[in-house]
């Protein structure tokens, strides 16, 4: 059948199941690009050169420096996330060459990335039973923590099922002095599941901060927003690990997570380190060309997929996807995914394996909203991003359940 194949589409069917029509679908569209691509670069050359002048305008050296100036956050915390994920690209290659055998591929492409490795298992839960699941895998949080959730679900914080006229996808947004409220289309699937869990971390930060915290410093940064949101699909992701009886089951939970936190960690570096290319480029009083921009992307996609090591088959129409990234015109916004996600899974570790005194740093930190800044806040919680430590525990939970897929991939195939 024939499809237009605009983003929204494009976005549905790179996934397919026929690895033909995940080709098809992802040349089509970028080989198309090119016939847009001098607009594209223009349009980024010219935001990243507002982003000059206004650093410049404020006597800062640099565009990195003049954004992280008003959260206090060290120049090293870009830099060696960067550098770090860079050091650590062998359990992201990994779990690649395990994707390939799990979709019996005889060479895998940049164009399977987004295909499901493990068929996805038949199995819906009711809002009730997603409540009791999200429920049991918090209580490491403790009980207060325990009554706010309890709050959510009893005082209806949340619209719950898709209706005529609602928009798609989740949201959480808090309102001071009533209590956040949340946007949900719950279809009982694990995602949906997950997702609810998701916006709930959100929802709990703001309620702890509004409850905690006097209106002037309620609000919390996009530093540490999605901190929470991941760090509970970590905690329901571990629940259903260790109670999940059904190994296909396991297996599928465990590679929708995995996926999640390589399109999080690793890729959005992979575009912070495209980010910061493209501003140093223009400090050096240069232009961002297509023909630039489309070498840079192409060479960090390789780097960070394993190209010239045989892992990952990046072929050159590739090139041109940064021109379908917004955020590359948000002033260094994406590297705050790869910290939270880094730090979430970091506290997660801490609060699973550590005693009270962990859990209420934890807790702590989501009733500090914006009393300090955002680095010093999550550092009384434990996690202290100007050091290796948090990297090193992320990168090692990370290969540690590559690990436990390939168990469980051992176990099935007997």
């Amino acid at each position: 059948s024939k499809v237009t194949l605009n983003y929204a589409n494009y976005v549905k069917y790179r996934g397919d199941k026929d690895p033909a029509n995940r080709s098809l679908v992802m040349r089509e569209f970028w080989n198309n690009m090119k016939n847009f691509e001098n607009t594209f670069s223009i349009l980024q050359d010219g935001a990243v050169k507002n982003h000059l002048f206004n650093a410049k305008v404020k006597k800062f050296e640099n565009c990195l420096d003049a954004k992280l100036f008003n959260d206090n956050i060290p120049r090293e915390v870009y830099t060696n996330l960067i550098k770090s994920v860079k050091e650590n690209l062998d359990p992201l290659h990994r779990y690649l060459k395990l994707k390939q055998k799990l979709l019996k591929l005889d060479k895998y492409r940049y164009e399977d990335i987004y295909a499901s490795a493990v068929p996805s298992v038949e199995k819906i839960y009711t809002f009730k039973e997603s409540e009791n699941l999200i429920k049991e895998s918090m209580k490491p949080l403790g009980d207060e923590y325990q009554s706010a959730l309890d709050e959510a679900y009893k005082n209806r914080w949340m619209d719950i099922y898709p209706n005529k006229n609602k928009e798609s996808g989740a949201y959480s947004g808090g309102v001071f002095g009533v209590h956040p409220y949340v946007k949900l289309n719950y279809n009982g699937e694990y995602e949906s599941v997950s997702t609810v869990a998701h916006e709930l971390g959100h929802a709990m930060h703001s309620y702890f901060s509004n409850k905690y915290q006097p209106f002037v410093t309620s609000d919390y940064t996009i530093f540490l927003a999605e901190i929470a949101s991941t760090f509970n699909e970590n905690m329901l992701m571990e629940y259903m690990l260790k109670n999940e009886t059904d190994d296909m089951y396991k297996l599928f939970i465990l590679d929708a997570y995995l996926d999640q936190v390589r399109g999080t960690l690793y890729r959005q570096t992979l575009f912070a380190d495209f980010e910061l290319a493209m501003h140093e480029k223009v400090e050096e009083g240069k232009t961002l060309t297509a023909d630039w921009l489309n070498e840079k992307y192409l060479s960090l996609t390789r780097e960070y997929y394993g190209h010239d090591k045989g892992v990952t088959q990046v072929d050159d129409y590739i090139q041109r996807e940064w021109s379908r990234i917004p955020h590359f015109f948000y002033n260094f916004y994406v590297f705050q995914y790869s910290t939270g996600i880094i730090s979430s899974m970091a506290l997660a570790e801490m609060v699973l394996n550590g005693s009270e005194k962990e859990r209420d740093a934890y807790i702590n930190m989501k009733k500090s909203g914006g009393k300090d800044f955002s680095i010093n806040i999550l550092k009384e919680a434990g996690v202290d991003m100007t050091t290796k430590e948090p990297y090193e525990k992320a990168f090692k939970r990370f290969d540690y359940l590559v690990s436990e897929m390939e168990k469980i991939m051992a176990r099935l195939n007997k």
